[in-house]
């Protein structure tokens, strides 16, 4: 393979996951519906990305983006402007901080100190990466599905766990994540 199908199979392979990574947020949001949550965002996702010049690699707003979120809140609350807690899910493909960091799906229950009414306003696009990368140590952090439970310095309490992207699947692999999601959810206050 020569260095041009080098490059190529590069790109495509980082198209791929993308693409997939796409399709299984839109898993989640099929799945998540079935229990009453809608995206807050509606069909946004949530990144971070830059496009000057002196972008480099190295800094969290880079033109490849470095994460894609979605949050989401139950209908009911929403309706009401009444949300005290939102699911977030982060799907992180990298992060500068940590060069050996698999493609990762972060699941998390985000639990306000108050009462929001204007939620779609309040909420951030990097508040899971932040806890997870930037405000944690990601290393000291359990993974594999195991719960880590954080309280930032804005009260905001963050329960959350981390999986490698390819343990998901198929199909099944999503609903029992959403499901578990949902458990956490109704559990915590």
């Amino acid at each position: 393979m020569d260095t041009n199908e080098v490059l190529i199979n590069s790109i495509e392979n980082v198209k791929q996951l993308i693409d997939n990574s796409i399709m299984m947020l839109r898993d989640l949001d099929r799945e998540l519906s079935k229990f009453g949550f809608e995206p807050i965002n509606g069909n946004a996702l949530a990144t971070e990305t830059s496009k000057s010049i002196h972008q480099s690699s190295s800094q969290y707003a880079t033109f490849f983006p470095q994460y894609m979120g979605r949050p989401y809140a139950l209908k009911a609350d929403m309706d009401t402007q009444k949300v005290k807690k939102i699911i977030f899910i982060n799907i992180q493909i990298y992060h500068a901080e940590y060069t050996q960091l698999a493609p990762s799906l972060i699941s998390s229950i985000i639990i306000l100190p108050e009462t929001s009414a204007t939620i779609k306003n309040e909420i951030k696009s990097w508040w899971v990466k932040n806890i997870v990368f930037e405000y944690s140590n990601f290393e000291d952090l359990k993974k594999n599905g195991e719960i880590n439970e954080i309280i930032d310095e804005s009260q905001y309490k963050n329960i959350f766990w981390c999986n490698d992207l390819v343990k998901f699947v198929d199909q099944q692999s999503i609903a029992h994540e959403a499901k578990k999601l949902v458990d956490v959810f109704n559990s915590v206050s």
